[in-house]
């Protein structure tokens, strides 16, 4: 049985009652004896066994671990912006000191002109 198929199965958030499949069926739980999942429950019906029990605990973790993947991504683009400023600020000093530089030989080749 794979994990990546379509669930058939879903619970019904308004009671605490036994879940029931896609097709109204009631659902039941079941165990796995794959190799690949041993003993691993899941939630199937007469028709269809496609849901693993677990599989809401996986997907709110991986929704979770997006999220924060979201938020650092952000975070990351926020630093990047703050040091292509600095950067910016930076290049603005250098320019300035080179201008001053320039400024400062010309003045010594005059003054080294009138010795």
């Amino acid at each position: 049985m794979s994990s990546s198929l379509m669930s058939s199965a879903s619970v019904d958030n308004r009671t605490l009652s036994t879940p029931v499949c896609l097709c109204e069926v009631e659902a039941t739980l079941k165990y796995s004896n794959s190799r690949r999942n041993p003993c691993r429950a899941f939630l199937g019906c007469r028709k269809y066994n496609t849901e693993w029990a677990d599989s809401q605990d996986k997907e709110q973790n991986l929704l979770k671990r997006k999220n924060e993947l979201l938020r650092k991504g952000a975070d990351l683009v926020k630093m990047l912006e703050d040091i292509e400023k600095r950067e910016i600020q930076l290049q603005k000093k250098v320019n300035e000191i080179e201008k001053k530089e320039i400024l400062l030989a010309s003045i010594n080749e005059e003054i080294m002109k009138k010795e």
